[in-house]
């Protein structure tokens, strides 16, 4: 079983307002707002460090939420697409989305969002789904932007 996690770039700018926030803050010794630009990066911290993905033999799936936690699971024959967008700024600090689309009616598209080219996550769904067509003869789409 793979499991990876998004990165922390997805919320540089949060981040960026919270330091500033709690230099504001020590400088002109506010503590509202040094204790809310603390609260802002320890939140998105743990948004980011509570989110989990997994690909295992036979399904993949994200566990997310800090306090409460949600879990889904999919199986490969729910799968139709796979699509990886790498925007500009994403680029430059060498993260993508891979937006995978499934035949579930409540939830047709998952955004794997902020994750880093450097765990090979779209090659190793590339590879995992190309097994699994071989197996059952299932098309699948894989497309790049």
């Amino acid at each position: 079983m793979k499991k990876f996690k998004p990165s922390l770039w997805i919320n540089s700018h949060f981040f960026i307002a919270g330091l500033m926030l709690m230099i504001a803050g020590f400088a002109n010794e506010i503590v509202f707002l040094e204790a809310f630009g603390f609260v802002i990066l320890v939140y998105k911290w743990l948004e980011i460090a509570c989110t989990n993905y997994y690909i295992s033999e036979n399904d993949f799936g994200y566990v997310v939420g800090i306090f409460n936690q949600y879990e889904k699971e999919y199986s490969l024959n729910r799968i139709r697409a796979i699509k990886v967008e790498r925007p500009f700024l994403f680029r430059l600090v060498g993260i993508e989305n891979i937006v995978i689309s499934t035949n579930d009616i409540q939830e047709p598209d998952i955004v794997l969002t902020g994750i880093g080219r450097d765990e090979n996550v779209h090659q190793l769904l590339r590879d995992w789904f190309s097994k699994y067509q071989s197996k059952n003869s299932k098309k699948l789409n894989i497309e790049l932007y």
